[in-house]
């Protein structure tokens, strides 16, 4: 009986602790919105992302593929926007970002 019980708490069937969830001190453990590095790091990735975009219009532009790579740039951007857009260095990074990129309709 101990030996079953042993080996379920070993393959993580047994109790549960941080580091099998994915916390301890992981990157994206806990409140995002208190995570340090996270927030220093999302001006750089919007700014990444614009970047992406504009890379793939270029692509498309020229070879006529990339469209599902900007979408998906796209749509990354969209949640970056919405989940962090309140934050004045995010929102600052949209906006310099906004005014370098060609919207299409």
């Amino acid at each position: 009986r101990n030996r079953k019980k042993n080996d379920a708490a070993a393959s993580g069937g047994g109790t549960r602790n941080s580091s099998a969830r994915g916390g301890g001190g992981s990157f994206m453990s806990g409140d995002p919105r208190k995570n340090t590095k996270l927030l220093k790091i999302l001006p750089t990735a919007v700014d990444a992302l614009f970047q992406s975009i504009m890379f793939a219009q270029r692509l498309q532009s020229q070879y006529g593929d990339s469209a599902d790579t900007k979408l998906q740039d796209v749509l990354r951007l969209l949640y970056v926007w919405f989940a962090y857009g309140d934050l004045s260095d995010v929102n600052s990074a949209l906006q310099r970002g906004f005014e370098t990129i060609a919207v299409e309709t």
